[in-house]
C-alpha cells in the first residue's frame, strides 16, 4: 500500500457535473515513486525510490466479504377461465443491496474503490429492480356457435402480456490513467492502474474538493430509465375431426415500438495529463459527442479515435433478445 495523494483540476464549463469544485483531491497510489524507502532501494535526485516490490504491479487479496441483501413485497391477483377470461396480475417492490462482489467466474485483480477503505463499497446492487409488474390475459370466445356462424365466430382466442420493470442502476465511472505525471519539482508520479487513485479497480469518482465538500459519487447512484412492452397474439383454431386442430397465430412482439435504453454511456469524466512540471492533471466532464478526448464541452479534439458520448446518453436502444424493436409473427399449426 502506498496511499499519497493527487490533486485534479476539474473541467466543466456547462457546470452539469456532479462535481462543483475547481480542484478535488483523492488518494494516490503509485508505482513511482513510493512514501517509505527500503533500505538498499535506489534512489533518484530527489532522494525518492519506486515501489518495494516493482517486478509487480497491483497485488490483491481475496476475501469472502461481498454479502447482500435482498428485501421484497409482492401483490398477486388471479381470475382463472370463468367465461373464458383469464387474468393474472403481479407487482413486486423489492431492494438489493451488496459489498460489491465480483460476479465473475474468473480471477480478477482488484476490483475496489480504495484498497484502504473497504466500507465504499457497500451500496445498491447491480441487479436491484426496484419496481417491477405484469400483466397477463387470455380471452377465449365462450361461445359455440353453429352453421355459418359457427365457421366464422368459433375458436378464437386474444391474448397479451404487459410488463414493466424500472431501471437497472449504473454507476458513474472515470476513463483513462497517468502514466506519466509529474509533482511541482518535476519529479515522474506514475499509477499502478487505471482510475482516479491509480488503484486500477473501481474507477468510481470521489476525493475531496478544495471548495471544503467531499465528494463520493458513490455505487450506482444512477439509474437507467424505465422498460416496459406489451406483447400480443391472435389465434383462430379450426376443428378438422378425429381429435385434429389446425391453428392460425397472427402475433407483434413490443406493439407500441417502444424504445426501451438497453445501454448507457457510464463515464463522466476522462482523465488527461498535464504532461507538463508543476501543472495539475485534469478531470474533464463528458457532455458532448465528440472524437477523441473531449475538451470539456468544446469541439476541440486532442487524438482521433471512436466517437465519445456524453453521459448518461443511449448508445443502444432495443439491442437485446428481450428488447427489440417492433416485430410481427404469422403462424400455423397443426395438432393431431
Amino acid at each position: 500500500m502506498n496511499p499519497s495523494t493527487i490533486t485534479y483540476g476539474v473541467k466543466d464549463p456547462t457546470g452539469t457535473g456532479p462535481i462543483k469544485a475547481a480542484q478535488i483531491t483523492v488518494p494516490f497510489y503509485a508505482s513511482w515513486p513510493f512514501k517509505e524507502c527500503p533500505a538498499g532501494a535506489p534512489l533518484n535526485a530527489a532522494s525518492q525510490c519506486g515501489r518495494h516490490y516493482a517486478d509487480y504491479q497491483q497485488i490483491a487479496q481475496i476475501t469472502s466479504r461481498a454479502n447482500s441483501t435482498y428485501e421484497a413485497a409482492m401483490i398477486k391477483i388471479a381470475r382463472y377461465g370463468r367465461n373464458g377470461l383469464s387474468f393474472h396480475a403481479n407487482y413486486t417492490y423489492a431492494h438489493a443491496m451488496d459489498w460489491n462482489p465480483n460476479e465473475t467466474t474468473l480471477v480478477a485483480g482488484s476490483d475496489v474503490l480504495d484498497p484502504a477503505t473497504f466500507s465504499q463499497e457497500y451500496g445498491t446492487s447491480d441487479l436491484d429492480v426496484r419496481h417491477s409488474a405484469a400483466v397477463t390475459a387470455i380471452v377465449e370466445a365462450p361461445w359455440k356457435l353453429r352453421g355459418i356462424a359457427g365457421r366464422l365466430g368459433n375458436g378464437w382466442a386474444l391474448s397479451g402480456i404487459g410488463q414493466f420493470r424500472s431501471g437497472l442502476p449504473y454507476t458513474m465511472r472515470t476513463s483513462g490513467s497517468l502514466p506519466e505525471e509529474f509533482d511541482t519539482t518535476g519529479n515522474a508520479i506514475t499509477g499502478l492502474g487505471p482510475g482516479m487513485n491509480g488503484s486500477g479497480g473501481d474507477n468510481r469518482v470521489y476525493g475531496q474538493g478544495n471548495d471544503g465538500r467531499a465528494y463520493n459519487i458513490g455505487r450506482n447512484t444512477f439509474r437507467y430509465p424505465n422498460t416496459w412492452k406489451v406483447d400480443l397474439r391472435l389465434a383462430r383454431r379450426f376443428d378438422l375431426g378425429e381429435r385434429r386442430q389446425l391453428e392460425l397465430i397472427a402475433e407483434t412482439f413490443n406493439l407500441f415500438n417502444h424504445q426501451n435504453v438497453t445501454a448507457l454511456e457510464t463515464t463522466g469524466y476522462s482523465i488527461e495529463n498535464s504532461g507538463s512540471s508543476g501543472t495539475l492533471p485534469t478531470l474533464c466532464y463528458l457532455t458532448i459527442n465528440t472524437t477523441g478526448n473531449a475538451s470539456c464541452g468544446t469541439t476541440t479534439l486532442t487524438g482521433s479515435g471512436t466517437p465519445i458520448a456524453a453521459f448518461g446518453k443511449p448508445p443502444d436502444i432495443n439491442a437485446t433478445d428481450f428488447y427489440r424493436e417492433r416485430q410481427i409473427e404469422i403462424g400455423l399449426r397443426m395438432r393431431f
